[in-house]
């Protein structure tokens, strides 16, 4: 069965975070894998959590988690008090990106891949991930994984320019035809 639990900033006395879980209130009561303007709050001042319904089907849970968050408004978009970034529902709906339409610097775009580098991913996300990327780029070649970034390319000729290599280098290093001591696969 699932659930519909927010969290309640006690300096304000007001909601800042809608969400849904299953299998008893693990998740409600988790601070992991919540996003910044989340952490930013907590920082700040001490919450409590609140199971607003019980014992709801999933899809249902879904539904009502898409209501309060309605209902309560995001920080994101200028209109209410949760710090969600979605509208909920499926985790994903509503998104805005962080960086649409802004070109990054190299050194920003360094400094992103340096904060992912060396961090573990499940076999099943990473799977997922690939997935998701074969059905969204083009057919240019062959789709390059940075193992260690998590960054997808859509050519050898893409990852090559990412880590300043030559694409025929890099294309024989993924080819077997000599040893690769990068962190790229194809997928």
């Amino acid at each position: 069965m699932a659930y519909v639990y927010r969290h309640i900033r006690l300096d304000k006395n007001e909601p800042f975070y809608i969400g849904v879980g299953s299998g008893g209130y693990r998740r409600a009561n988790s601070t992991k894998g919540r996003n910044k303007i989340w952490n930013g709050i907590v920082s700040r001042t001490n919450y409590e959590v609140e199971i607003i319904l019980d014992n709801l089907g999933w899809e249902e849970a879904r539904e009502k988690e898409k209501e309060f968050i309605s209902l309560y408004g995001r920080i994101d978009k200028n209109n209410g008090s949760l710090c969600n970034l979605t509208e909920g529902g499926d985790g994903t709906l509503g998104v805005t990106a962080w960086n649409k339409g802004k070109k990054l610097s190299k050194k920003h775009i360094n400094s992103l891949s340096k904060a992912q580098t060396g961090l573990k991913r499940s076999k099943e996300s990473i799977q997922k991930a690939i997935e998701t990327k074969k059905l969204t780029f083009s057919n240019k070649g062959k789709i390059v994984l940075n193992t260690q970034t998590g960054i997808y390319y859509v050519s050898v000729s893409e990852a090559a320019k990412s880590i300043g290599k030559r694409q025929s280098t890099l294309s024989k290093k993924l080819n077997g035809e000599r040893k690769n001591n990068t962190p790229f696969i194809y997928v």
